[in-house]
């Protein structure tokens, strides 16, 4: 009987069980991942007004009650213009709460964890944010505030909530904000006991990479930083309490204390931030690496102290102000491999920045090398719009500063400079800006592995309205400068706006100008790009008056010598105005246009005026015969065509006219000379030695057009007229007249000496005509025939008139005799004898 009580009992307790066991079953088996997306996605996507994607949803109910959410995607407005797709993305979401103490009034948070979340926080240039939620941000100040209460009868615990390599990014066009925190790891532990209002919070925040700055470049960028800190959430007030805090960025390291107040509304910070040290390694830890050389291998100090203060309320179009002061003084920093400190090292001054006030007022700044001071101060007001107030001054050795400052491997620096510089005004307006100072430079160097400087002196004096040097002396290379300039408007080089174009007048006068020393360094970059067929010469936007006195101008393929003269530039143009010098023995005078747009393409326009130079020297370095002559040139052209970095001349895009006189030269191992001597039997054309050399000439189509080319030489000429192309085809009528000694050595297929009659002119000389055509150095030549024919036919014709003539004269003569025999003998004897003398005239020879 007991037994079956028993069992009784067992089966009326195990019923409810075994109801909620299947229930449990019944809910799992139920809401598939399927089902809960399709019914819980669409109404929640309707709330925010965005899609919502889900790769997979579970849930668990015992003994935790928890949510697993995976690929989680939540999209921007689908009606407003953001730069990004999303807003929100996690790989993982886990939320997991166990159910057996919530019957103890105890909420004990399993887990949470956040994985790899992605947030990404815009406002657009027309003022819409994408972090307002089913209404217009600009009313998001009008949303209802949210209150979130916890019973005082109730316990929280929550072990672990983790965000793991999280990445948040703020981008404010508006304002041009743009700030990336990437890398971010926390860890928080939260607990509420019974019967209290206070929520206490561990928190351990670990950032890898936060940078800040506007829309096109950072200000710091890629800073760790490393947070801890214990806070208290009071309930009923509504307020977090910073009861400690640390930060640390890099190596600095800063407290917290404070509170923000209105969470669950319109928050309001109170926080106040100090550090202090005598470690400059500290500070010097925030600079980017390419402020500092060789950070890791010196050694600092100094005493600082930085306060800085953040009050204020947040709202959609506030923040809270951010003020606050810093010193340091005694600071030192020493290179290990290097003897000397640089010492005496001050930096104070305050900072604000709030919605009514912006500047930073460094009130001094001085650091000391060796025996040398460098101070000042600077004043930037207006963030927005700055207003900067800047004095500089100090004397500078640069000898000593390879004692103080590790320099790059190759580099020495000599002499000395001496500055004393103010400016005051609105940064966005340069021709406002007040500006005077100068800087004294003496025989100061520098020496690195591309280039050399040495002994600039001189000083450099500037205002609103001009820089002015009325004396610098330079020495760069080999290349030796002396100049005085006036350079007026130069605000306008930065300043976009300006309408007055900045205008440079400078005389520049050089016993050795070298371009392998002004563009070295040019050169070098150029052969590390040599992929790019086309390289811009960069020139500042100036219009420039340059006029030149150089003793001796050398180029990669040539060496001018007096250099006189006056260019203008204006953009990439230059115009070359009464320009002179001397080269090869000889001068020449020139004005025209070079176009600098592109380097490798310069195009030009220019009259030349040479005069005696030596054509050999000169003609070898743009023509395919120019290293077989010899002699004194005189050219008058006008030119147009484009040139490459080298200077050498693109052919094809040569074109021009002008008259030629070369005088006492000579033609040597021309290819197409020694082909005319061999076809015409004559050695002495293998060498020609001419007395001059006349001709006029048009360059088109990558041809140079002669015509009336003549070359007196040996006591005969050379005309011809025809075409030569520059890569090396000839195509010419050329007539040798030739003296009487010449003459008796032509042979031309051993038939000239039966018909050289009919290579006479009328003064008896012999003319030999030819055709030239084909690769010079291979041409194929001819006897042009043409005029001999015509010749040889009116001489024909002329001997068959005289011939006739002759028997027509006899004839006459003979009827003449025959009729004083008629009278005298007869008819009969008459015509005898007239018999006799028509046989004896018309017999055969």
């Amino acid at each position: 009987m007991a037994n079956k009580k028993s069992k009784f009992w067992l089966i009326l307790v195990g019923i409810p069980l075994i109801l909620i066991i299947g229930f449990v079953i019944f809910l799992k088996l139920y809401f598939t991942s399927e089902k809960l997306k399709a019914l819980v996605i669409p109404k929640l996507e309707t709330s925010i007004n965005r899609s919502i994607e889900v790769a997979d949803v579970s849930f668990s109910i015992f003994p935790s009650f928890g949510i697993d959410l995976k690929e989680l995607v939540i999209s921007n407005p689908d009606s407003i213009n953001f730069k990004k797709k999303n807003f929100f993305r996690a790989e993982r979401i886990l939320f997991s709460v166990k159910l057996l103490p919530l019957f103890k009034n105890q909420i004990e948070i399993k887990q949470v964890l956040i994985k790899k979340p992605e947030l990404y926080l815009e406002v657009n240039q027309q003022g819409n944010d994408n972090y307002s939620f089913g209404e217009s941000s600009k009313d998001t100040a009008k949303s209802t505030t949210v209150k979130i209460e916890i019973s005082k009868q109730a316990s929280l615990l929550l072990n672990n909530f983790q965000i793991s390599d999280a990445k948040v990014e703020y981008l404010n066009l508006l304002d041009g904000t743009h700030f990336v925190i990437s890398g971010y790891n926390q860890t928080t532990k939260v607990q509420s006991l019974l019967n209290e209002d206070v929520i206490r919070i561990l928190n351990e925040i670990d950032i890898s990479s936060l940078s800040y700055g506007d829309t096109s470049s950072y200000l710091i960028q890629d800073l760790p930083l490393i947070s801890t800190h214990a806070l208290s959430y009071f309930i009923n007030k509504d307020e977090l309490n910073f009861d400690s805090c640390s930060i640390k960025v890099k190596q600095l390291i800063a407290n917290c204390t404070g509170k923000i107040s209105g969470l669950m509304g319109e928050m309001n910070f109170d926080l106040h931030f100090k550090s202090s040290g005598n470690e400059l390694n500290s500070l010097l830890s925030l600079l980017p690496e390419k402020f500092l050389q060789q950070k890791k291998d010196f050694e600092s100090k100094a005493n600082y102290k930085i306060e800085l203060d953040v009050v204020g309320v947040v709202t959609d179009t506030t923040i809270p102000a951010i003020k606050g002061n810093f010193n340091l003084d005694n600071g030192l920093i020493k290179y290990s491999k290097l003897p000397k400190s640089i010492t005496d090292i001050i930096l104070n001054g305050d900072f604000e920045k709030s919605t009514t006030n912006s500047f930073i007022d460094i009130k001094k700044f001085s650091f000391r090398i060796g025996s040398n001071t460098i101070s000042g101060n600077v004043n930037v007001k207006n963030f927005d719009n700055p207003f900067v107030n800047l004095n500089l001054q100090g004397l500078l050795n640069l000898t000593e500063v390879k004692d103080y400052y590790p320099l790059a491997v190759g580099t020495k620096l000599y002499g000395s400079i001496n500055g004393n510089i103010k400016i005051s005004g609105e940064v966005q307006k340069p021709d406002k800006v007040k500006a005077q100072g100068k800087v004294t430079l003496k025989e100061v160097a520098v020496v690195t592995k591309e280039n050399e400087i040495h002994n600039i002196s001189g000083e450099i004096a500037f205002n609103n309205e001009r820089i002015n040097s009325n004396s610098l002396k330079i020495q760069l290379g080999k290349s030796d400068l002396e100049t005085s300039f006036d350079l007026k408007n130069y605000m306008s080089l930065i300043d976009e706006k300006a309408k007055a174009k900045p205008l440079l007048s400078i005389d520049l006068n050089s016993n050795l100008l070298r371009t392998e020393d002004i563009f070295k360094e040019q050169e070098q970059v150029k052969s590390e790009k040599s992929e790019n067929k086309s390289t811009a010469l960069i020139l500042p936007d100036v219009d420039a008056t340059i006029r030149l006195n150089v003793r001796q101008f050398e180029m990669e393929k040539f060496v001018l010598s007096n250099l006189k003269g006056e260019i203008n530039v204006a953009n990439t143009l230059l115009n070359l105005k009464y320009l002179t010098f001397n080269i090869f023995d000889g001068s020449v005078n020139t004005e025209g246009k070079i176009d600098l747009k592109d380097i490798n393409d310069k195009r030009f326009s220019l009259k030349l005026d040479i005069k005696d130079i030596q054509a050999n020297s000169f003609l070898s370095k743009f023509t395919t015969f120019g290293s077989n002559i010899f002699g004194k040139l005189n050219l008058n052209t006008t030119l147009s065509g484009s040139v490459d970095d080298t200077l050498g001349l693109k052919p094809q895009l040569l074109s021009g006219f002008g008259n030629v006189k070369l005088f006492d030269g000579k033609l040597i191992g021309y290819p197409l000379i020694q082909k005319i001597a061999e076809y015409t039997g004559i050695n002495e054309l293998r060498e020609l030695y001419f007395k001059e050399w006349i001709n006029s000439f048009t360059i088109t189509d990558g041809k140079i057009l002669f015509k009336d080319l003549r070359i007196s030489a040996l006591n005969s000429e050379l005309i011809s007229n025809g075409s030569q192309s520059f890569n090396g085809n000839v195509q010419m009528n050329l007539d040798l007249k030739l003296s009487s000694e010449l003459s008796n050595k032509l042979k031309i297929g051993g038939t000239v000496g039966q018909i050289v009659n009919f290579f006479k002119d009328k003064d008896g000389r012999v003319v030999v005509p030819l055709i030239v055509s084909g690769y010079y150095k291979t041409p194929t030549i001819s006897l042009n025939t043409k005029q001999q024919q015509k010749q040889i036919e009116a001489q024909i014709q002329q001997e068959i008139d005289k011939r006739k003539e002759e028997v027509k004269e006899k004839v006459t003569q003979e009827a003449e005799k025959l009729l004083d025999t008629v009278k005298q003998k007869g008819v009969e004897e008459l015509k005898k004898k007239t018999e006799d003398a028509l046989k004896k005239l018309f017999r055969k020879p």
